[in-house]
């Protein structure tokens, strides 16, 4: 289950075994279609959120279901009210203190970065860090390294289909 504190996101978190994207138009109640549901890759992220960065991907709704409220976190006041991404497992509570909000390539990032070499880790942090899109925000105060372990918001921007919206945590409790 994914929340984000007094926000419209307050879902179950999917996957599906051998269909990494069977979840992008498969709603959690199994009907074909819009809105889909958040899903995790699992040729990708393993279900235990240990993984050093968990991608999540969901629909940029109108109507700001899924993870069509994300794109407040351009504004710092929104962020401020907001910095926490909450996930509970059968087993475990994890928190993620947002540093990022980014515009994104739309490349698959676990495709772009080897996450099991501190080298692809650093290379994915370097680019967060780096990113010069006007639209992106990035609190340098947060400590972030490569043994962090993180939590990707990935959803598009309606109009822009070579584009994502990223909302980054770092894991703050284990």
């Amino acid at each position: 289950w994914i929340e984000i504190p007094n926000t419209k996101v307050a879902y179950p978190v999917l996957q599906k075994d051998g269909d990494d994207d069977y979840y992008l138009d498969v709603t959690v109640e199994g009907n074909s279609g819009l809105p889909g549901s958040i899903y995790s890759q699992a040729s990708k992220n393993s279900k235990d959120f240990q993984d050093f960065n968990t991608i999540l991907y969901g629909h940029n709704m109108k109507d700001g279901s899924i993870f069509g409220t994300l794109k407040n976190y351009r504004e710092v006041s929104y962020w401020e009210e907001h910095p926490e991404i909450i996930i509970y497992t059968p087993n475990q509570k994890f928190t993620y203190r947002i540093f990022a909000a980014v515009v994104y390539g739309d490349e698959l990032i676990p495709n772009k970065y080897d996450f099991e070499t501190i080298k692809g880790r650093q290379a994915f942090l370097d680019s967060i860090y780096s990113n010069s899109d006007s639209r992106s925000i990035v609190d340098s105060e947060i400590e972030v390294n490569t043994d962090s372990k993180l939590l990707t918001l990935s959803t598009c921007i309606g109009n822009e289909s070579n584009n994502r919206y990223l909302v980054i945590g770092v894991l703050e409790n284990k």
